[in-house]
């Protein structure tokens, strides 16, 4: 049984028809990763086009052609109040956070991060305020008084590209 927003697994069967698109999709993953430069790509259509297998398919060839390390987060369609949810969901997933863990585990595990990303173990106020803002987006809520909530924003979405340029 699939959560809400997701999908139950299908057979695999050949993508007819979308080799135009496809192509399209790896080239622009090929140029994002040469020049190391994020690029957003927005899939529109009818429902059951064939968006998401299209998606499956491009992430599969990146992770193939290019190396690339895919993560994914859903949008369900309804509920959520959080536009940065696949984000966290992809954060919560690299960091190794189990679904429904607590603050306590999640800072842990994001600190762990942090230090193979940035490459020092932590401790310092630029790391707790990089923590405390990925926990923020994550939907974890106990942080220090002394961690200004508009700053933390701000350095979640840095800590979040630099999460990213790790895992390429």
């Amino acid at each position: 049984i699939a959560l809400p927003g997701g999908r139950t697994q299908r057979l695999h069967v050949p993508m007819v028809g979308r080799d135009a698109e496809l192509g399209l999709l790896q080239e622009i993953a090929v140029a994002a990763s040469d020049r190391r430069r994020a690029q957003l790509v927005t899939l529109v259509g009818e429902a059951g086009i064939g968006k998401h297998r299209l998606a499956l398919e491009a992430a599969a060839a990146a992770r193939l052609e290019i190396g690339a390390a895919v993560t994914s987060g859903r949008c369900v369609p309804y509920g959520e109040t959080n536009p940065w949810r696949p984000v966290a969901e992809s954060i919560q997933r690299i960091c190794g956070i189990a679904r429904g863990g607590t603050p306590d585990e999640a800072r842990v595990q994001v600190t762990s991060m942090l230090g193979k990303v940035l490459g020092h173990s932590g401790g310092d106020t630029k790391t707790e305020r990089i923590g405390e803002g990925l926990l923020a987006l994550m939907g974890f809520r106990s942080s220090p008084s002394h961690v200004d909530p508009a700053r933390a924003a701000e350095e979640a979405v840095r800590a979040t590209l630099k999460i990213g340029r790790a895992h390429v």
